[in-house]
């Protein structure tokens, strides 16, 4: 999102990132590093943000990446980031 504005559009941003361009699925690692480059203040709480994507069908838990807890987007979150991309609202 060009100016995403709560915690679950941003992870939904990072996420479909990494599923587009660079092919893997999302860590907390991931969140802590894209939320430094762009500056945005830590959510208080990684865990309950991704637990409501998850109950809402955003995303699914997928298994470990690295040695690390990882979750995979689903389309329901692609559709959601790419609409909002032909909006015009995501770079």
């Amino acid at each position: 999102l060009l100016n995403p504005k709560t915690n679950w559009e941003k992870f939904l941003s990072i996420a479909y990132y990494l599923y587009r361009w660079e092919g893997k699925d999302l860590t907390y690692e991931d969140v802590e590093k894209y939320y430094g480059q762009a500056r945005w203040p830590m959510p208080r709480n990684m865990w309950d943000v991704m637990s409501n994507l998850i109950r809402e069908g955003y995303m699914e838990d997928a298994g470990k990446q690295n040695d690390r807890k990882a979750f995979r987007i689903l389309r329901k979150g692609i559709e959601y980031v790419e609409s909002a991309l032909k909006r015009g609202e995501l770079p």
